[in-house]
């Protein structure tokens, strides 16, 4: 399927969401890695314990699941990743495992998932953490990656070399690329160009609150 869509020559960028690194196998992994037309790909973590990993099946180890994310990074794709909190038995350390393991790689951090207790889970049986120790486990992981989530958003301004123009909104052009957060610009020359336009130059900055959407933006 990505092959097929990569033949759209008006296609230029490609997003591939909810990855996991269990069910890799070596043609996907290629067509991740080398395919110039993906350039972000999500693939889930959940957790950088070893311990936690184990409790929770997901059948991959932290050097495999590291071993395909580096090879991504390398080859310059924006790797975003899912995180879980709260889960039955999970310490601070496993916490600080994590919060280690994506700031030594520098992935982006799409949400932290509070984990959710059902009868019929295998987890179920675990031994659970309050309600109140689930949010604090919560705040204590969103607190981290968001301010992760920054530095590796300013570490890719190099690679973010080829956004679209995308819509227009209160003065703004509104412009997407192979990060998972909006470019702007009020500047004339880009207000201009029509939709769909691709520009081949990277940001200027990356502002933590942008008067376009109050949120993190780069701006050109």
């Amino acid at each position: 399927m990505l092959q097929d869509l990569s033949k759209e020559e008006e296609l230029v960028n490609i997003a591939v969401h909810e990855v996991t690194a269990q069910n890799m196998y070596p043609q996907l992994e290629e067509e991740l890695i080398y395919n110039p037309k993906i350039k972000r790909v999500s693939i889930q973590l959940e957790s950088g314990s070893e311990k936690i990993l184990n409790l929770m099946n997901r059948h991959y180890t932290l050097e495999k699941y590291d071993k395909l994310v580096a090879k991504l990074i390398n080859n310059h794709k924006f790797v975003t990743t899912i995180l879980m909190s709260g889960f039955p038995t999970e310490t601070y350390d496993d916490l600080d495992k994590t919060i280690e393991y994506v700031r030594g790689r520098q992935i982006f951090t799409d949400s932290v998932c509070q984990y959710v207790d059902f009868e019929h889970l295998p987890s179920s049986w675990l031994e659970q953490l309050t309600n109140s120790e689930k949010r604090e486990h919560t705040l204590y992981l969103q607190k981290a990656v968001l301010k992760n989530n920054y530095k590796v958003l300013k570490n890719y301004i190099p690679y973010m070399n080829e956004v679209i123009i995308a819509g227009r909104s209160n003065g703004y052009t509104i412009m997407e690329g192979a990060s998972n957060v909006y470019a702007v610009s009020r500047q004339k020359k880009y207000q201009e160009m029509e939709l769909g336009t691709i520009i081949h130059t990277s940001p200027k900055k990356l502002v933590k609150r942008s008067s376009f959407n109050h949120d993190i933006a780069y701006k050109y």
